[in-house]
């Protein structure tokens, strides 16, 4: 892991260290003989994690497995929101395994006398709507926990929510095998939220501002032909232009 972490670096001087977790753990797939030893998925995940870093598309984006970044600080009791473009070949007809990673990586302040030792909790969700005023409406009115936790995530993440966000470095994908014409990705649009929400005891050690990173992948590695990379690239210059 050291000399993936070297290798990031050496690429990409620039990164900050929540960046390169985040980035580490966003190309992790856990070895098949794993998974063909340890059926059980908790037990699975309880002994390898997020599993082993698939260097492939590690350093730079390929055509058929790209990768989006962001960096950013949060204020306690605020969302970030992420509209993610979603490209054309990804949601394409055909049955073929295709998947979303996303992961965020922090660096809070900790106390190890608490059970719950992070004085600042950052988390994320991926989640599908009509557009940003129904997002940020769902979001601000869940005030209390319990209405955080029944807000509706996209489904089947390999790691559920309530589990990836007791750690400081999450990381959860979503398979596809097929999209059809009721698919939420070809219907709606696809956001990340981030969310920080910190413990009443940890006000005197957390800053104002809290640093994150944010990855996001597509990957259609069985599709050599899809061009993920130059449609995501062409829809976030169109952003930048309309922007001007």
């Amino acid at each position: 892991m050291a000399w993936l972490c070297a290798r990031l670096l050496g690429e990409h001087p620039e990164s900050s260290v929540n960046l390169v977790r985040a980035l580490l753990v966003s190309h992790t797939v856990i070895p098949e003989p794993c998974s063909d030893l340890l059926t059980d998925t908790d037990l699975l995940r309880n002994t390898c994690g997020y599993g082993q870093v698939d260097d492939s598309a590690l350093l730079r984006s390929i055509e058929n497995d790209v990768t989006l970044i962001a960096e950013d600080t949060i204020q306690d009791k605020r969302h970030h929101f992420y509209q993610v473009p979603v490209p054309e070949d990804f949601t394409a007809s055909g049955r073929h395994n295709r998947e979303i990673t996303v992961a965020l990586a922090y660096y809070p302040p900790v106390r190890s006398t608490r059970i719950d030792y992070k004085a600042s909790r950052i988390e994320f969700r991926l989640v599908t709507a009509p557009d940003l005023d129904q997002v940020t409406r769902m979001f601000n009115r869940a005030t209390h926990k319990d209405d955080y936790e029944r807000i509706p995530e996209l489904p089947n993440a390999t790691v559920k929510s309530t589990a990836r966000s007791k750690g400081t470095v999450q990381s959860a994908t979503w398979c596809f095998r097929q999209f059809n014409a009721r698919s939420p990705l070809r219907n709606q649009r696809l956001f990340v939220v981030v969310t920080r929400n910190d413990q009443s005891w940890g006000e005197e050690l957390t800053g104002v501002e809290e640093s994150y990173a944010l990855v996001v992948c597509f990957r259609d590695r069985e599709n050599q032909n899809a061009r993920l990379f130059t449609q995501l690239r062409n829809r976030l210059q169109e952003r930048v232009r309309a922007r001007v």
